[in-house]
């Protein structure tokens, strides 16, 4: 029987790989006598206050913890579904379209808050997790420069700046569909490239996730 701790200050998880519990539902007295030797390694050893209330002994899938959610028998994790949501939020407020600032102002606020975010989310080892999220985040972006431009006669001029000829981009300067939609167009991300927002100030997860692993 395999048994994880995790301990940060007053807060402290017992969890267990295998679903064994006793007749009357409670945890198998093993798991029970770990728990209790953690709890007096806390208080006696480093003189911590356990919060009962927020500490137990649980099953290792689905619990969250910190931000974080283990989701196998084997110790793995992610960030939970919360903090996603979370994430995503944050980033909408930031790149508002309706807010009425800057690009440089929006690409600095996103950096502190990506960074930051990052760092705290560091130990999640899945590479495309952070991949996906940078995709959404560049779509966002895409999506404010479209709004900035407002006009059809801005858009195709600026699409023109950016490298597209004249045939591609009159029509999709005069489209009318929203700027969500516009950004995820193949010959949007074309004209606005990834090292483009990049060059403008745009922070990648991903990189900042591979920093923190060297």
């Amino acid at each position: 029987m395999a048994t994880w701790l995790i301990s940060v200050c007053s807060v402290s998880l017992c969890l267990q790989k295998n679903q064994q519990r006793c007749n009357n539902g409670g945890w198998h007295p093993t798991f029970q006598c770990v728990f209790e030797s953690v709890e007096r390694y806390l208080t006696r050893k480093l003189h911590l206050v356990v919060n009962h209330q927020k500490s137990r002994v649980c099953s290792a899938k689905g619990i969250e913890f910190l931000g974080y959610r283990f989701t196998g028998y084997g110790g793995q994790y992610d960030v939970s579904p919360k903090n996603i949501t979370k994430f995503k939020q944050r980033i909408q407020e930031i790149t508002r379209r309706n807010r009425g600032v800057s690009m440089a102002s929006r690409y600095e606020t996103l950096g502190w808050y990506l960074r930051g975010w990052c760092n705290y989310f560091s130990l999640v080892e899945i590479k495309t997790f952070y991949v996906n999220l940078d995709k959404w985040v560049r779509h966002r972006i895409r999506a404010c420069y479209w709004k900035q431009w407002r006009k059809a006669g801005a858009r195709a001029r600026n699409l023109m700046k950016l490298g597209l000829s004249r045939e591609d981009a009159m029509p999709l300067a005069s489209s009318s569909r929203g700027p969500w939609f516009m950004s995820k167009c193949r010959s949007v991300e074309r004209a606005l490239t990834n090292d483009y927002l990049a060059e403008n100030g745009l922070v990648s997860l991903y990189e900042i996730w591979q920093k923190t692993r060297s």
